[in-house]
Order: structure tokens, then C-alpha cells, then sequence
């Protein structure tokens, strides 16, 4: 019971951290409004969520990781679980690429939205980051599939444990 509950909070924030990179991707304006300063171009984007949806997409990917990390590594029944090192190794992997290209596309963004331009001329068009859109949207989906793998886990854990706890007549 307590795994179902647990895999069922690391599902909720993989599909909250997915969804809040969904729209931080498709908020994402096309174009900002150049405004002239004495030392070049700036641009003002109006109103927009796309940096606030994004650190919301990094933090609940990483909300979703430290509770899925804990419910794997949390003893069950006083024994703790034995995984595969590559195993540890390829979903920690995951999380930090999801994680950092979450991160590098909310970065990129805010800091293109408060750049000056020095050696542009007047008719700069102030354009958004579109590798920064697809990084979102890359990121976003492996958020959901890292929550997913993490939910399935967790299931699968404690039906592992119950399994051995048959098999070898409560030894692990």
C-alpha cells in the first residue's frame, strides 16, 4: 500500500514537472520588442511565464527524483533493496541530463530576455531561442518517462521483496 502511495507521488510530480515544460515550450513567444537604449538593443518580452514555468518544471523533475530515490532506497520490512549499479547508474543519468536540459533552456531564455545587444543597428527583430523551445519540449518528455520508470519501480519493489520473502522463507 505504502509503495502504490509513494510511486503515485513520483507519477504526480514527473506529469506536473511534464506539464509545466509543455507550456513553458509552447509560451514561449515568437518575437520581443526591440527597445533602443544608449548602448544597443534590448529586447522586452510581454508578460512572459516561460522562465517561472520552467524552474517549476526543473524543480518538481527534481521533487519527483528525490522521492522516487527514497521509496527505492527505503528498507522495506528492515531490508534494504539491492539494484544493479548500471541500473543506479543509467536512471541517475537520465535524471541529470533531464535536469540539465531542463535547466540550460529556462537559463538560455531568461538571459536572452535581458541581454543587450551591443553591435546590432536599429532593425534588430528580437527572436526567440527556438533550440531553446526543443530543449523544453526533449526535457518535458524525459521527465515523464523518468517518473514513469521511477513509478514502475517502486511497484515493482515491494512484489520483488514479497517474492524473495516467499521463494527463501523470509530471507532476502
Amino acid at each position: 500500500m505504502m509503495s502504490t502511495i509513494l510511486a503515485l507521488f513520483v507519477l504526480i510530480f514527473a506529469i506536473l514537472s511534464f506539464i509545466f515544460g509543455l507550456v513553458a515550450s509552447l509560451k514561449t513567444p515568437d518575437f520581443g520588442t526591440p527597445v533602443i537604449t544608449k548602448d544597443g538593443v534590448s529586447c522586452k518580452f510581454s508578460n512572459d511565464p516561460v522562465v517561472i514555468f520552467g524552474y517549476l518544471s526543473v524543480a518538481f523533475l527534481v521533487v519527483s527524483g528525490v522521492v522516487g530515490c527514497l521509496s527505492l532506497f527505503y528498507p522495506f520490512k528492515g531490508k534494504s533493496p539491492r539494484f544493479s549499479k548500471v541500473f543506479d547508474f543509467i536512471l541517475t543519468f537520465i535524471g541529470l541530463a533531464t535536469a540539465c536540459s531542463l535547466l540550460w533552456a529556462t537559463i538560455s531564455i531568461h538571459l536572452l530576455q535581458h541581454k543587450v545587444h551591443h553591435d546590432l543597428i536599429n532593425d534588430y527583430a528580437c527572436p526567440s531561442a527556438g533550440t531553446c523551445e526543443t530543449t523544453l519540449v526533449i526535457g518535458a518528455m524525459f521527465s515523464l518517462v523518468l517518473g514513469i520508470i521511477w513509478s514502475l519501480m517502486v511497484l515493482a519493489r515491494e512484489d520483488l521483496f514479497h517474492k524473495v520473502n516467499d521463494v527463501n522463507g523470509g530471507e532476502i
